[in-house]
């Protein structure tokens, strides 16, 4: 008889419960941050303080928003960037960009008419993408220019993700919760895997939690440690056992695999090796580019005196996804092979979205039609909560064109109905925290 295996995928709903901005929120945080909203440096447990990198992030979300205003914003800022532009000589416009000068209080005005723009993520990442691949310009804007916008989008998201993980994980008890359960029901059971974690998000909540819970575990338990696994050939800054090491010396894992990079790994584009730190926000520093800081510097190829800045890993929500990193097409597979084995998948905070072709295509392909399919969403997320709605505004003769409406609501129930139409589904509409109560 086959044993338990539960496979855990966390969305950003699994984030949004404890305060991080969804994806379609991402924009408007990157334009509504400021300076003031910082706490003292002394409240952050990162090894700098998020300050120190506010500077590049300013520059980054100005790059960013001078390619917005372009395209995706209305007339009126656009002409009123524009003509503010125009009057600025073609060999100073590079002061627009400076932080800390004369065009702050422009920017100001800029941002409030940007954070409101309506925009799903994917799209904007999806246009930037489209032009490199094709090597092409988009109107003004070159492909050197195209990169240069990505990188800063890639920056601002590093950048405000930090800030809410920061403020998160100062009061997130639900997922020191949820981490202290994982690890005692891996310590109960140490001769199989009973569970996995795929996380599709790029913060370090389920990372920084499980690390906690499993120090505390080892504490206690020194003769049966247990260590989150990434599943990858990790090169760990902060002192923990890199993954390849814990199961051949005889330690029990704990599998995270993110299948869209993290805001605590950096890649060394020379080697290809994979920096993570379970306890630093280290993609921070990849905004940087100078030569003076060793820790953004891949550490083997400085010996080899072919020194090579380390980049974030960051695989941005677009229709036309790559995966050129041999590390991350391995978490795929280990998470594909995960997949095959489950007899439970729980969805946690995830409504199978249409940009996720290469998990849906794994899913298809690996989850047995014996396999049961447990979705833990929001309340908002019920058809019921839509239903009652229509009640209050329809009369028992549109009931049939009540039903319509609903089948036509891009509901996430309706996509995992369509999706798994052999598989046992459970819908639980009361949030992750009820999920894993007590």
């Amino acid at each position: 008889m086959n044993r338990p295996r539960t496979v855990y995928i966390l969305g950003a709903g699994a984030s949004a419960a404890v305060g991080l901005p969804i994806q379609n929120k991402l924009i408007e945080k990157i334009f509504t941050l400021s300076l003031d909203d910082l706490p003292a440096s002394d409240d952050f447990v990162v090894d700098e303080s998020l300050a120190m990198y506010y500077e590049y992030f300013e520059v980054s979300r100005r790059y960013l928003a001078d390619f917005l205003v372009q395209y995706f914003a209305n007339n009126n800022i656009s002409t009123y960037y524009n003509q503010i532009k125009n009057d600025i000589p073609h060999t100073e416009q590079y002061k627009l960009f400076c932080y800390g000068g004369e065009f702050d209080s422009i920017w100001s005005n800029i941002y409030t008419s940007l954070k409101d723009i309506v925009i799903p993520l994917e799209d904007v990442f999806t246009t930037l993408d489209k032009v490199k691949l094709n090597n092409d310009s988009y109107g003004i804007f070159t492909n050197t220019n195209i990169e240069n916008v990505s990188i800063s989008l890639k920056n601002c998201i590093i950048f405000v993700l930090s800030f809410f993980v920061e403020k998160s994980e100062n009061n997130s008890a639900l997922y020191s919760r949820i981490a202290k359960y994982l690890t005692k029901v891996r310590y109960k059971t140490p001769d199989v895997t009973p569970f996995s974690i795929i996380s599709l998000n790029w913060d370090t909540l389920i990372d920084s939690s499980i690390y906690r819970a499993c120090s505390e575990h080892n504490a206690i338990h020194p003769n049966k440690q247990i260590f989150p696994d990434y599943c990858f050939y990790n090169y760990d800054l902060s002192n923990n056992l890199p993954s390849t090491l814990i199961k051949p010396f005889g330690f029990l894992n704990i599998k995270i695999m993110k299948l869209h990079g993290s805001i605590n790994w950096l890649e060394c584009p020379n080697c290809g090796r994979i920096y993570t730190d379970f306890k630093n926000l280290i993609s921070l520093k990849s905004m940087v580019k100078k030569q003076n800081l060793n820790d953004e510097i891949c550490s083997s190829c400085n010996t080899l005196n072919r020194s090579s800045f380390t980049q974030s890993i960051i695989v941005t929500p677009t229709f036309l996804k790559t995966f050129n990193s041999h590390y991350l097409k391995n978490i795929w597979h280990n998470a594909y092979l995960d997949l095959c084995k489950a007899t439970e998948i729980v969805f946690l905070g995830y409504s199978l979205p249409d940009a996720d072709f290469e998990l849906k295509y794994i899913l298809k392909k690996a989850i047995q039609k014996d396999c049961k399919i447990t979705v833990v969403l929001h309340e908002s997320d019920n058809p019921e909560y839509y239903s009652e709605y229509l009640n209050g505004k329809l009369s028992d003769e549109d009931s049939q064109f009540k039903s319509s409406i609903l089948s036509k609501l891009s509901l996430p129930e309706n996509r995992f109905r369509n999706f798994f139409t052999n598989n046992l589904i459970e819908f639980n509409y009361n949030g992750i925290d009820d999920y894993f109560k007590e």
